[in-house]
């Protein structure tokens, strides 16, 4: 069979790919054709010998009919597999996809580079061969993963967690009281700053010199990944 049109690019790949489907079959060289047996009826009408040569003289329909295919299942799966990750031609895409031999067509990085933005994590390193017949994927690891957090999860009132998601950096006693909107100094000493400390949730900047009018507290490991986790559950 001659196939007719200009020399571009995806319609040799196309052709390829097809082809390539059914590598390992064995080619025919011979110039001979086998006769489709069609459909047999009580009037049938012979078919010239001349044109047709073979014991088919009884038939009422007749074609020709392609070599019989020698490859197994699974050498055709694993063929369709190789073209799949050879050739990006959206037709052959949307030919495996209806054959249920792929889930979907170019969704996986995307859905790769989403989560891992959405975990606040660095983006993905992606690394292919010249040929471009397989890749490797580097997910970095997320900078908490690599902080050392407790073991067990700190004890934390409502209070506390508002003091948590106001804090910003070092700061001191009246900046957190004013980002509360509190003015009780008692009440912000024993249920949000003494409570925190005790926690693990937060710290003093100089806890050698509690009384120090420099004092500042800010957030520990162990806070922070506190704030993240609840941020993370209350998204879900």
């Amino acid at each position: 069979m001659n196939l007719k049109f200009k020399k571009q690019l995806f319609q040799t790949e196309a052709v390829n790919a097809v082809a390539d489907c059914f590598a390992d079959q064995p080619r025919s060289e011979s110039v001979s054709y086998r006769i489709d047996p069609g459909v047999r009826t009580a009037k049938a009408t012979p078919v010239p010998r001349k044109l047709y040569p073979g014991p088919a003289a009884d038939l009422t329909q007749s074609g020709f009919k392609n070599r019989e295919l020698v490859l197994t299942g699974q050498q055709l799966l694993e063929n369709i597999h190789a073209v799949s990750r050879r050739y990006r031609n959206r037709r052959i895409g949307e030919f495996l996809k209806e054959l249920e031999l792929t889930e979907g067509r170019s969704t996986g990085v995307p859905k790769i580079l989403k989560a891992m933005a959405a975990n606040g994590s660095s983006a993905p390193v992606f690394e292919t061969d010249d040929d471009r017949l397989a890749y490797m994927i580097r997910l970095p690891v997320h900078p908490l993963a690599e902080s050392p957090v407790s073991e067990v999860t700190p004890e934390v009132t409502p209070e506390m967690l508002r003091m948590l998601e106001v804090m910003r950096g070092d700061m001191n006693r009246v900046e957190i009281m004013a980002a509360l909107g509190l003015k009780d100094e008692k009440h912000f000493r024993e249920h949000y700053q003494q409570a925190g400390i005790a926690s693990g949730v937060i710290e003093m900047t100089q806890p050698d010199k509690p009384r120090s009018s420099k004092q500042r507290y800010r957030l520990t490991a162990t806070g922070r990944s506190y704030l993240q986790v609840k941020d993370k559950g209350g998204r879900e």
